[in-house]
């Protein structure tokens, strides 16, 4: 699975986002998309990611370009979310990621969740400024209430699982 992304409000090292990722998902390999073009040939079912900085609130930008997991467009927004959600109680800061399953019209693609540690804010993020455009601040619109989704060690879903969105 892959093809979300997770705003962080921390300056970050790359290393440092590595070793986070790898705490989380100890069972899974992890890499930055340079270094897996240069390193690996084959089937590959780890953790593969670009990290962009900005002097945007959320100046860590990570884009995932892999990810464990089924390969479902239903579940790749409620993984990202948890991701978003995992990371931001592991560093103590706010994130952001894709949140249009939760917005007032799910086909509009301006609609975020933002992390703050375990409180989740369902977030217009249409003039967001990311590592590639500019932009605001995101704007709050509601607190949104949404249960864990169990991700294993290697980062797929648990059995059994299923994302409960709405």
């Amino acid at each position: 699975m892959g093809g979300f992304y997770v705003g962080i409000a921390l300056r970050l090292s790359l290393e440092d986002v590595k070793r986070v990722l790898r705490e989380m998902f100890p069972a899974t390999t992890v890499h930055e998309s340079a270094e897996f073009r240069a390193t690996f040939r084959g089937q590959y079912s780890g953790i593969v990611f670009d990290m962009y900085t900005n002097e945007s609130e959320f100046p860590v930008y990570l884009d995932f370009a892999t990810f464990p997991g089924p390969q479902d467009e239903d579940v790749l927004q409620p993984v990202a979310i948890e991701l978003a959600r995992r990371i931001s109680v592991a560093l103590g800061c706010r994130t952001i990621c894709e949140g249009s399953l939760y917005g007032d019209n799910p086909h509009l693609p301006c609609y975020g969740v933002m992390w703050d540690v375990n409180r989740a804010w369902l977030v217009d993020e249409g003039d967001f400024a990311t590592y590639d455009e500019g932009g605001g601040p995101v704007e709050l619109i509601r607190p949104l209430e949404i249960p864990p989704l169990m991700l294993g060690p290697s980062g797929d879903i648990v059995s059994g699982e299923s994302p409960d969105v709405g």
